[in-house]
């Protein structure tokens, strides 16, 4: 995968932008470029010059290579309750991704609740740090690539809209938690209630919630200290949802989702177990 770096030249005035944009026009049809960039925006157009004196790829993959090679390595990080990520640097073989030399690696540490958008941030502007310090230390930086271990290569595939789909009997607790973590801002965790298809929004876990051993996978039921509703898991642990929304209706509170489709139902269809 050759993963792109982000950056924020949104925020930059537009006297900049236009400035950029002229001398990348001038420098397109002046020369012929034999290397593929991948990286930061705001490298200045002197190091794109500079890069283009060596032969070859630079690319900047948010995982520590081998682990996570493919299209989806920060979700795949968070999917899995990784605790250290990182970003690499590595040179680019012809026909494969993520397969080749790695020039420098920085792990990172990751917090249990940080989601997809600050994840990616974080790692965006660590990789653009990196790929600065390559072009500072050029060529030697390139002379010093190591091969990639053969050893705990995993792959992260491309996610589609399905992952949202929550499976309580398969899952535990901290596994729905890591993936809404992981699909934030892509997609919202989804289920049905009573056959309707539910969204579930601002999931948060409780520290040392016992397991609830008298109660079915699927339960779904208000929580009046956390004013939150909550399902239960695999593992017979709680995750709980700030709000929610119905398909076809509006998001609304916990509590709001109570009082409209719990609060006045019968008791023994009170206890809803969702699928």
């Amino acid at each position: 995968m050759t993963a792109k770096v982000h950056n924020r030249l949104q925020i930059l005035p537009k006297l900049f932008m236009k400035e950029k944009c002229y001398y990348f026009h001038k420098i397109h049809y002046r020369t012929y470029y034999k290397v593929l960039f991948f990286g930061s925006d705001l490298i200045s157009l002197k190091s794109l010059q500079r890069v283009n004196q060596f032969k070859g790829m630079v690319n900047v993959h948010p995982s520590l290579l081998p682990r996570w090679r493919g299209a989806a390595p920060i979700i795949h990080t968070l999917l899995h309750g990784d605790e250290i990520g990182g970003v690499s640097l590595m040179k680019i073989k012809p026909n494969i991704f993520d397969v080749g030399e790695i020039i420098s690696q920085q792990e990172v540490p990751i917090s249990k609740d940080i989601k997809l958008p600050e994840l990616t941030e974080q790692l965006s502007d660590i990789g653009a740090n990196m790929l600065v310090e390559c072009l500072r230390t050029l060529p030697e930086c390139l002379t010093k690539a190591k091969p990639q271990n053969e050893e705990g290569v995993t792959y992260a595939k491309k996610i589609h809209k399905e992952i949202s789909e929550v499976r309580w009997s398969d899952m535990t607790s901290r596994e729905v938690y890591n993936l809404y973590r992981a699909i934030y801002g892509l997609y919202p965790l989804t289920t049905k209630f009573r056959d309707k298809q539910m969204k579930l929004f601002h999931a948060f876990l409780i520290e040392n919630d016992p397991e609830y051993t008298n109660k079915s996978v699927g339960s779904l039921e208000y929580c009046e200290n956390t004013k939150a509703i909550r399902i239960l898991c695999k593992d017979k642990r709680f995750i709980y949802f700030k709000t929610l929304r119905i398909l076809g209706k509006r998001e609304i509170s916990a509590l709001d989702f109570y009082n409209g489709y719990i609060k006045n139902v019968a008791l023994d269809v009170r206890k809803s177990v969702i699928c």
